[in-house]
């Protein structure tokens, strides 16, 4: 590892030896002849070790420091993944659960095989059933409050929480609309997908953690698909760094539109139904797409543009809506002829 200053001029070389040896090498041919450094360089070599050794050690503290900030100023707090197939998995963590309680008695008396879960599954499931209320304190802002509140009232249109009635052997997740309260198994596919991402927000997630979010609009209609969109910026305007997969043209064109917003005056966004909550800002985005390539075996990924005119510039949708678009005017074109 190699540093260097210009004022005042020093250079540090220092080697990391496999074993933790340790070879720091100072280069003070272009240190200004009348610097401290300089002063005090001795031509006793026991002189020369102690101040290698001091300097060596104040050097390395702050480079310690400085290295660290600059390594983990990024990264986020804390990160929360919430696989696809949310619904699956939600629904048979009982069943996971209850064969496991059973398998226990056996331990002992005879081998006892418990299947193997994707570690990410596994992450996801011990996060979801160790959700509490009394993990609930005073949310972070009323920004994130009213970003929370959007998911629930504009797409699943009803209020996710943790049900613990007496009686129940654990929290349960359930669903409450102005007609009654649900549990899962009683409740659409697309409560149950996004039961979790609503109460890793109210329970878990912070501003400043990373949330990924493995393909939101499934089980959505493209309607409530473009309203998740807007309230997914919302999170990220409230502080979250938020990490998407989608194959979804609707949801992504939604997405395109809050990034446009920021080129557009607030009467516009007004007219449109879009708040401020909502815009994003180009350097707020990153994209990247994923295409087979058959000689190399597989998928690669490629970096895509973001403007604040068209938003992500991804062409990878565009193909399959227009064949569907000639395909329909060559259907029309057949049935007036």
């Amino acid at each position: 590892m190699s540093l260097q200053r210009k004022s005042p001029a020093l250079k540090v070389v220092i080697d990391l030896v496999d074993g933790g040896e340790f070879n720091p090498q100072f280069d003070i041919s272009e240190a200004s002849q009348s610097s401290n450094f300089i002063e005090f360089w001795g031509a006793d070599q026991k002189q020369n070790e102690e101040i290698f050794s001091d300097i060596y050690s104040q050097f390395f503290s702050l480079l310690q420091i400085s290295a660290a900030e600059r390594v983990f100023e990024r990264l986020p707090n804390s990160s929360y993944f919430l696989p696809a197939s949310r619904t699956g998995i939600v629904q048979g963590q009982k069943i996971l659960a209850a064969s496991i309680i059973r398998q226990s008695a056996l331990l002992g008396s005879q081998r006892v095989n418990i299947p193997a879960l994707p570690g990410v599954t596994t992450e996801f499931l011990s996060d979801l059933v160790s959700l509490d209320k009394g993990l609930r304190y005073h949310r972070p802002s009323a920004e994130w409050d009213k970003a929370v509140g959007f998911i629930e009232n504009k797409v699943l249109q009803g209020k996710i929480d943790l049900d613990e009635s007496a009686g129940l052997p654990y929290p349960e997740i359930a669903y409450e609309t102005g007609v009654g309260r649900f549990s899962l198994d009683q409740s659409s596919s697309m409560v149950s997908e996004l039961a979790p991402l609503v109460l890793f927000l109210k329970y878990l997630v912070r501003p400043g953690d990373l949330l990924i979010l493995e393909e939101p609009e499934s089980h959505l209609h493209p309607a409530a698909q473009l309203q998740l969109a807007r309230g997914i910026a919302r999170l990220v305007n409230a502080g979250v760094q938020v990490l998407i997969t989608t194959h979804s043209a609707d949801f992504t064109g939604q997405i395109n539109n809050l990034i446009s917003m920021s080129n557009s005056s607030k009467d516009t966004w007004r007219s449109l139904g879009l708040e401020q909550e909502e815009c994003l800002q180009p350097d707020q985005v990153s994209a990247y797409g994923f295409r087979i390539d058959l000689d190399k075996g597989g998928a690669v990924t490629y970096p895509l543009p973001v403007g604040s005119d068209v938003g992500i510039e991804d062409e990878e949708f565009l193909p399959v809506i227009e064949l569907l678009y000639h395909q329909a005017l060559e259907l029309q074109d057949t049935r007036l002829t």
